[in-house]
């Protein structure tokens, strides 16, 4: 049996270290301290990886007063991985004050930051790249966004799939109209457009960008289209949907609001629906001293779903409603929404939520469910999390005065019931002036929270995690591969394959990252690939819930009469589990030779144009032959009929069904016969 463990720790840590702890703490009243400079820590960012490992991004006052990026990363169990205070991100000239600006994980596990500074005399936009081990990807300086006299700042970010990013900026113009750009960063930290997309409109400013995925490796766009005097805009909200070439897809954009003033502090949110649409949110006063929360949504073909108003997440007006947060349910497209609710006198405070589906329907009722009722306390700075077919709302709450508080997190069901037992659960409950707070995706059976907290005199940041279940503090992990070795030792198993279960014998949830899809641990002899079970990884195990996946051995050519050995990586959070596949060679063989075919043969290989596979029939048998990539997807199909016997000649000119050339790279070619297969590795070079 393979197993792997990852214990938590016994002991409570019940005292502040000079430096960082070695794990996620076990109570609220300690925390993991972050920052540990003499200047103010503020305005955190959290995002975490499928691997487990969580960035925490944040602004220190050093030299002169000026803020810096910097940048701290722990693992899943909580280790800190840098040095104290992490790496400084940038020390080029900034400001005595600060604008927001964006960070988000890598599809690689490295972390993408975009800020603005003033090294060149303006403000200007810059993108960086930092991977897990502290090298900055994309240069010391990173890559430069803008080079202008305007005033680029406060940068959103979309991570692709392929390592790079998305980056959306507003463009502020002095006596003229303003403008959004978007720009397209390469996996090398090129800008992938010669040209940045510019969004503006004479007579208009645009302003605060928002960017979200389309499901299909382009983007939706929300901003604001705002037009009156700077304290007291009118506003629109428009949508637009863009290829990865930055072409419009929709013949104009969506117009998701018209028709009020929305006040100059209040930003337009904005998040995916998982089906390639886009749900927005704001507040603002509908009606005289009446403000409250509204919602729209736009579907992948630019189709708004209500009236250009919004709708309206509550319709109580006894009360206000202000300051969302939301998050969406991606199998179901509903919008999970959670706000402050205050009276009318704004002197009492509660916290709400609600569930609104495509239809428009309040799903809670119309006035939603109350997870903290309006009272003396205050919860602000409000942050929402997917988990599973609900989610989790953090928030800072402050007392009365508002100078102290504590950080708590309620998970709720999609019916709006509150899960746990302890509920809200206290993420941190040391009474101290806290600012800023910021949660991660829970992954890993987790998610990370971190705030600006000034219990040590100054304004720090600590985090914690939370685990699914509302305890704080390590996961515990138990992987079991069973069996523990695979014995191909008949031709039936050579022929069929061999099937292998991970199970999660844990009791947290476990997300497989990544399993080896083939080897060839014997030179040019033979190679083993799995046929996956599921489409792709990474995967959650759930308490108790296993996944098979079956091996497959492939013979190449003779091998001398011996066993031979290799492992088959499994990836998860917190480490890798090896399974043993053993192969005894003499059945390699005895499958082999029962095939119907003999004398396969290819050439040129390695190969640029085109390459020709030589075999003979050696009785009339039904022959398929395979093209497959190196992940064993297919390909082209050459031949599937019956062939008599004799020579066979095929020519592949490396292109799939569709007519497509296939990138150069490792391929496999296969002969499937009524007996069984045999392949060979196929190397197409530019």
């Amino acid at each position: 049996m393979t197993t792997n463990r990852l214990l938590a720790g016994s002991l409570m840590m019940v005292l502040l270290s000079l430096t960082g702890f070695s794990q996620w703490s076990t109570s609220p009243v300690v925390n993991n301290q972050v920052t540990f400079m003499p200047g103010d820590q503020t305005q955190c960012y959290v995002a975490t990886h499928p691997n487990g490992n969580t960035y925490i991004s944040w602004f220190s006052a050093e030299t002169g007063g000026m803020y810096y990026p910097r940048i701290q990363l722990f693992n899943v169990e909580g280790n800190q991985l840098w040095s104290n205070d992490g790496i400084m991100v940038s020390n080029h000239p900034s400001m005595t004050w600060i604008t927001d600006y964006d960070m988000k994980v890598s599809s690689d596990g490295a972390c993408i930051i975009a800020f603005q500074d003033t090294r060149t005399g303006n403000n200007d936009a810059f993108i960086y790249k930092i991977s897990d081990t502290g090298e900055f990807l994309w240069g010391d300086d990173g890559t430069q966004l803008s080079n202008d006299v305007h005033f680029d700042a406060d940068p959103k970010l979309l991570a692709t799939d392929d390592g790079g990013a998305y980056v959306a900026w507003p463009k502020a113009v002095d006596n003229g109209d303003s403008k959004v750009i978007v720009q397209r960063i390469t996996a090398s930290g090129q800008k992938a457009w010669t040209n940045d997309l510019e969004l503006g409109e004479a007579g208009f400013d645009y302003a605060w960008p928002q960017i979200v995925p389309d499901g299909e490796n382009g983007f939706i766009l929300t901003w604001y289209k705002e037009w009156g005097p700077y304290w007291a805009p009118n506003r629109n909200i428009l949508a637009q949907k863009f290829d990865v070439n930055g072409n419009a897809i929709w013949a104009s954009p969506a117009i998701l609001f018209t028709g009020g003033i929305i006040p100059l502090y209040i930003h337009q949110i904005a998040v995916a629906d998982g089906d390639g649409g886009a749900w927005t949110c704001w507040y603002y006063e509908q009606t005289a001293s009446h403000l409250s929360t509204f919602v729209q949504h736009v579907d992948e073909d630019g189709t708004v779903a209500f009236p250009t108003g919004g709708l309206e997440a509550t319709t109580n007006m006894a009360t206000l409603s202000l300051e969302p947060a939301i998050c969406s349910n991606e199998e179901t497209q509903d919008l999970y929404i959670c706000w402050r609710e205050t009276n009318t006198n704004q002197s009492q405070f509660g916290l709400f939520g609600q569930r609104i589906d495509l239809s428009g329907s309040r799903l809670w009722g119309n006035n939603g469910k109350q997870f903290v009722a309006v009272g003396s306390q205050n919860p602000i700075l409000i942050n929402l999390s997917p988990l599973g077919s609900g989610g989790v709302v953090s928030y800072i709450y402050d007392a009365a005065s508002g100078t102290n508080g504590a950080v708590r997190s309620i998970r709720f069901d999609d019916a709006g019931s509150q899960v746990w037992t302890t509920s809200p659960v206290d993420v941190s409950s040391v009474a101290s002036p806290k600012g800023k707070l910021d949660a991660g995706d829970f992954l890993s059976g987790q998610m990370v929270v971190a705030w600006a907290d000034g219990r040590t005199g100054n304004s720090d940041i600590f985090a914690q995690n939370v685990t699914e279940d509302g305890t704080l503090g390590p996961l515990s992990f138990e992987i079991t591969v069973t069996p523990d070795t695979l014995f191909f030792l008949t031709p039936e198993s050579v022929m069929y394959g061999l099937p292998f279960t991970i199970t999660n014998t844990g009791a947290s949830p476990v997300d497989i990252l990544y399993i080896q899809p083939d080897g060839a641990p014997v030179g040019p002899f033979a190679f083993w690939y799995i046929a996956p079970s599921i489409p792709s990884y990474p995967v959650t195990l759930d308490a108790g819930e296993d996944l098979t996946e079956t091996v497959h051995w492939i013979v190449f050519d003779n091998y001398p009469s011996t066993t031979i050995f290799d492992t088959l990586e499994i990836h998860t959070a917190s480490d890798t589990i090896n399974l043993i596949i053993a192969v005894d060679s003499t059945f390699i063989t005895i499958g082999k030779e029962e095939l119907q075919v003999s004398g396969m043969t290819l050439f040129p290989n390695p190969f640029s144009l085109e390459t020709t596979l030589s075999f003979d029939v050696t009785s009339q048998s039904q022959v398929q032959v395979t093209i497959f990539n190196s992940q064993m997807q297919t390909i082209k199909t050459l031949v599937d009929q019956n062939l008599p016997s004799g020579l066979v000649q095929l020519t592949w000119d490396g292109t799939d069904e569709a007519g497509r050339f296939q990138p150069p790279g490792i391929y496999f070619i296969t002969i499937q016969t009524e007996d069984g297969a045999i392949s060979r590795k196929l190397i197409r070079i530019q």
